[in-house]
C-alpha cells in the first residue's frame, strides 16, 4: 500500500511541477493571461502554497489586472 502511495504523491508533485514550469515559460512568451489560469488551477490544488499566490499576483499585474493582482496579494 504504501509503494502506491508513495508513487502517487510523486505523480502529482510532478505534474505540479510541471504545470509551474508551464506557467513560468507564457510568462517568458509575455502571455500572462495565460500563465495566471494555470497559476489559478495550480492554486485550487495547493490553495495554502504562499509562492503560487505571489507569482499569480505577478500574472495579474502583468496582464494589467491590477485590481487581481491587489486582491491577490492582500
Amino acid at each position: 500500500m504504501k509503494p502506491q502511495f508513495i508513487a502517487a504523491l510523486a505523480f502529482a508533485a510532478a505534474t505540479a511541477l510541471a504545470d509551474l514550469r508551464e506557467a513560468k515559460e507564457l510568462m517568458k512568451q509575455n502571455q500572462p493571461g495565460k500563465a495566471g489560469e494555470a497559476l489559478r488551477q495550480l492554486q485550487s490544488q495547493q490553495p495554502n502554497d504562499p509562492w503560487l499566490a505571489y507569482n499569480a499576483g505577478v500574472a495579474a499585474y502583468a496582464a494589467k489586472d491590477f485590481p487581481a493582482a491587489d486582491k491577490i496579494w492582500q
